[in-house]
């Protein structure tokens, strides 16, 4: 038998009853009434619902709309403090910079790794979905990756960087395939493994060699896939432009496009540096060189060229160069059989 006490006022007369009847109290009113808990705690009630979400700023919003709090909780609520726990042992991973957006954003240079505790998943894929604001944490080889800010290529289980600019999701970093015809600059693993591998065009293109001194434009498909890992392609002409537009025009591309540091005598404003390298979108351009069908290496640390997959005749395709001195990206139509890097771009 419980003995339910009832509290009222009328006017200024305060009156009280007892009854022993064997009645629970119905509400979370009566229940405080009942043990004299301060009124405050009332501000959650069994209807309560809460979500937590991440915001563009990186601060966790707390709204009403999905997680329902049970009347019939075994939680503990203390006059002093209200906290909503998880019996989940997933840890969350989210950042303003790194959570994909169907709006153009500049993200940052700077990199984040995930722990070795993180959630494992399959790494059966390597496409992001660009229309999810969502970020995953996957296993790629040994490593867990945050899909925010990096991607696996499942043939080899090498990590890469991408990053969002404009429309266009991009390689934040140079190819590293290894395949047959591709080259290390002066044959040094230790260069592909900062600057990716050299490749002739056809190479890139997964196309006969004879596509190298021969016109293979029937064979070429749009988003021509090539050596780029599933769910990216060789950028065409258009394509590149289309990046050119999105950084503020060609004349100014060099220095916004290039990494900060690694292009000789060249940094970021106030470095001192006699030229002007800013990775002002995180594309990271990197001076890998380029490399001759006779075997010779060039102008690593001064320049580069990343291949489109737009010919011109027989002999020669376009391709896209930086100078380590020069505030503008310019097109070189170059023979096929010159050795250059390749940035993939995602399929959209």
């Amino acid at each position: 038998m419980k003995r339910l006490v009832f509290i009222g006022c009328i006017g200024g007369l305060t009156f009280s009853c007892m009854s022993d009847i064997d009645m629970p109290p119905k509400t979370y009113t009566e229940f405080a009434e009942l043990h004299g808990l301060s009124s405050s705690l009332l501000l959650l009630s069994s209807s309560s619902s809460v979500e937590v979400s991440s915001s563009s700023s990186g601060e966790v919003e707390v709204s009403s709309s999905s997680v329902g709090l049970s009347s019939s909780s075994s939680e503990e609520v203390s006059s002093s403090s209200v906290s909503v726990s998880s019996s989940s042992s997933e840890e969350v991973f989210s950042s303003s910079s790194e959570i994909l957006s169907s709006s153009s954003v500049e993200p940052s240079s700077s990199s984040e790794e995930a722990p070795s505790s993180s959630i494992e998943a399959s790494s059966s894929s390597t496409v992001l979905n660009s229309s999810s604001s969502s970020v995953s944490i996957i296993k790629c080889g040994t490593q867990n990756i945050n899909t925010g800010t990096y991607f696996c290529d499942i043939r080899d289980s090498k990590i890469y960087k991408w990053v969002r600019i404009g429309d266009q999701i991009w390689m934040a970093q140079n190819l590293n395939f290894d395949i047959k015809d591709s080259k290390c600059y002066n044959g040094l693993e230790s260069n592909c493994d900062i600057y990716g591998r050299l490749y002739d065009w056809a190479t890139a293109m997964t196309l006969p060699e004879n596509c190298n001194v021969n016109t293979c434009v029937s064979e070429v498909n749009n988003k021509h896939q090539g050596i780029c890992p599933d769910g990216w392609h060789v950028p065409s002409y258009e394509e590149w432009d289309e990046l050119l537009t999105a950084v503020g025009g060609w004349e100014t591309a060099g220095t916004k496009l290039k990494v900060k540091i690694g292009w000789n005598n060249c940094g970021t404003s106030g470095s001192g540096s006699s030229y002007s390298c800013e990775d002002t979108y995180g594309f990271s351009a990197l001076p890998a060189g380029l490399g001759f069908s006779n075997g010779s290496f060039d102008n690593i640390g001064n320049g580069s060229d990343w291949w489109s997959y737009s010919e011109i005749g027989n002999y020669n395709a376009y391709s896209w160069y930086m100078s380590h001195y020069l505030e503008y990206a310019s097109w070189y139509n170059n023979p096929k059989t010159r050795l250059f890097s390749l940035r993939c771009l995602q399929n959209q």
